[in-house]
């Protein structure tokens, strides 16, 4: 099941923000976006159709692109 991670970063203008990407197991992908909504709908539609860790790079690419 994949579930949200959170990280605080720094911007190279010293902003502070957090940063929220996503988790399955070993694989981590972190830092896919700043807004924590968009992030809990990635989460559900890539649990919804079980997003493998081999293929998720690939589907969070395309749904960041909006195809």
């Amino acid at each position: 099941m994949w579930e949200i991670i959170m990280e605080m970063r720094i911007t190279e203008d010293n902003v502070r923000y957090n940063a929220y990407g996503l988790r399955r197991g070993e694989c981590r992908i972190p830092d896919i976006s700043a807004d924590s909504g968009e992030i809990a709908r990635f989460a559900e539609l890539m649990n919804r159709y079980d997003v493998s860790t081999v293929n998720a790079l690939d589907v969070i690419e395309d749904l960041l692109a909006g195809a």
